[in-house]
């Protein structure tokens, strides 16, 4: 496994965006590192990266 080839998570601010998400947590299809701290959108995205075996953690990469 590496990295996804496009990002999941953006430092972008809800109220800045293009197309906000505020119900998701999302900005222009992309989470709000900010809105991670929310219990549902956290889970939101454990879904979305799936089941991984053994103990694994989130990490955030800035590639612009």
């Amino acid at each position: 496994m590496g990295v996804p080839p496009t990002p999941l998570i953006t430092e972008a601010a809800l109220d800045g965006c293009a197309l906000p998400e505020k119900d998701k947590g999302m900005c222009d299809g992309r989470y709000v590192a900010g809105e991670l701290v929310r219990y549902d959108v956290a889970l939101q995205l454990a879904g979305e990266l799936g089941a991984r075996p053994g103990a694994w953690m989130a990490g955030v990469y800035d590639v612009d």
